[in-house]
C-alpha cells in the first residue's frame, strides 16, 4: 500500500516505461521494465558498452525478471498499475 501514491504518479507520468533486455553477471538473460526520460535513456545505451551498469542510476525499475520477455503475471501487473501494455517485438 506505501507504493499506492507512487504507482498512480508513475501511471499519469509523462515519463516513458522502458524494455531493456541483458544477462546478467552469470550469462543469463534477463530483462527489466525501467521508467526514465529519454536523455538518461540515451545515457544507458552509451554505458551499456562498457559492460555491466546499474540501472538504478538512470530511472527506477518496476518489474524485472528472467528470460527473454516476461510472463503473463508480469505483463498483467503493468497494464493494472500502470495502464503500460507490453507488446513483444
Amino acid at each position: 500500500m506505501a507504493n499506492m501514491h507512487v504507482d498512480k504518479f508513475i501511471k499519469k507520468s509523462s515519463l516513458p516505461i522502458h524494455f531493456i533486455r541483458g544477462k546478467d553477471n552469470t550469462g543469463r538473460d534477463c530483462f527489466f521494465f525501467l521508467i526514465c526520460n529519454m536523455d538518461k535513456i540515451r545515457r544507458l545505451q552509451g554505458a551499456s558498452e562498457n559492460g555491466n551498469i546499474n540501472l538504478l542510476q538512470f530511472g527506477q525499475v518496476i518489474a524485472s525478471g528472467f528470460g527473454r520477455a516476461p510472463d503473463q503475471g508480469v505483463c498483467k501487473m503493468l497494464k493494472e498499475k500502470y495502464d503500460f501494455l507490453f507488446e513483444a517485438a
